[in-house]
């Protein structure tokens, strides 16, 4: 499942194909969330900011990036949770 990246006018600037996990949880009352765990990448770095809007072709809603936190780990690298 491939997730796109709008910036704040809207505008697709990125296609997310690769990643770890992804939640996405739409509500019908309030706003829904969603949590990508992926590995960092120069890539993601540019691309995925805090405002912009993320869409997948499952769900009718589009989400907004809240937070991103680069986890660092010996054993399994560097990755990096957006959230929102």
């Amino acid at each position: 499942m491939d997730i796109t990246v709008y910036n704040i006018d809207f505008q697709v600037i990125y296609i997310l194909d690769t990643y770890e996990s992804l939640l996405w949880t739409d509500r019908y009352f309030k706003e829904g969330e969603f949590e990508i765990y992926t590995p960092i990448s120069e890539d993601i770095v540019n691309n995925l900011k805090p405002d912009y809007y993320l869409s997948i072709s499952e769900s009718e809603h589009m989400m907004i990036i809240e937070d991103l936190t680069i986890e660092t780990n010996v054993e399994t690298g560097n990755y990096i949770k957006i959230v929102g």
